[in-house]
């Protein structure tokens, strides 16, 4: 589905899935949530803090995430354009993977700025739910492990939730994390010619 766009002639090879497993669910998305949910392990015991104001990166962040359950939506209410629907979501993901990066907690940590460091793993840790929230419809398993290591209820596993009326919970603690998409590597050797 993400691959070839829906009702239209596509491109479809093993090495083009093997691809997409490993760019978009192993390293770009399970990185994002591996890394995030190691680091809340790890730093905070496993316990979700947040301060109560967001800097215009958090809000920038944030406000992709809330987003995109109605983006998500439309394409697919509109031509089942369900290739544009994933390539939102992992939009969002690659954001948060680049949030991540220039708000580096593992620096905030060593600078002792420990509360800001808890803030910018909760607003990863939020949006990972959102983006649990909105990949049920694809990868259903999958989306349940997200949801399940942020400790989400089964009744509150429904877009309904996927909005700022309904955040994560500061003071819950979380699982160890584990790993949920792991790298496709292609054992089958290359045919070769007699």
């Amino acid at each position: 589905m993400r691959e070839v766009p829906f009702g239209n002639d596509g491109n479809y090879s093993r090495q083009s899935m093997i691809n997409r497993i490993n760019s978009e669910l192993a390293n770009n998305l399970g990185n994002l949530v591996q890394r995030t949910l190691s680091m809340v392990h790890k730093n905070c015991a496993g316990v979700l803090s947040c301060m109560d104001v967001h800097t215009d990166e958090d809000q920038m962040l944030l406000q992709s995430a809330y987003a995109l359950v109605d983006e998500v939506r439309s394409h697919l209410t509109k031509n089942q354009q369900f290739s544009q629907a994933l390539q939102a979501i992992f939009q969002v993901s690659s954001r948060a993977n680049e949030y991540i990066d220039s708000q580096a907690p593992w620096t905030l940590k060593k600078e002792g700025n420990i509360e800001r460091m808890g803030h910018v793993l909760y607003v990863l840790c939020e949006t990972i739910r959102i983006l649990g929230l909105s990949l049920q419809a694809f990868i259903p398993q999958s989306a349940e492990k997200i949801l399940n290591q942020l400790m989400i209820k089964p009744g509150e596993r429904t877009t309904a939730y996927a909005t700022k009326d309904h955040t994560l919970k500061t003071g819950i603690t979380l699982l160890p994390p584990q790993p949920i998409f792991p790298r496709f590597m292609d054992n089958i050797a290359p045919m070769t010619s007699s």
